[in-house]
């Protein structure tokens, strides 16, 4: 479920999946 969601986020927005999937894994 997280990672689909993290890859749709990005294919969304690049900027917000990759900020958001950052703070997620740290």
């Amino acid at each position: 479920m997280d990672a689909s969601t993290t890859t749709t986020t990005m294919a969304a927005a690049p900027t917000t999946g990759r900020e958001r999937t950052g703070a997620s894994i740290n």
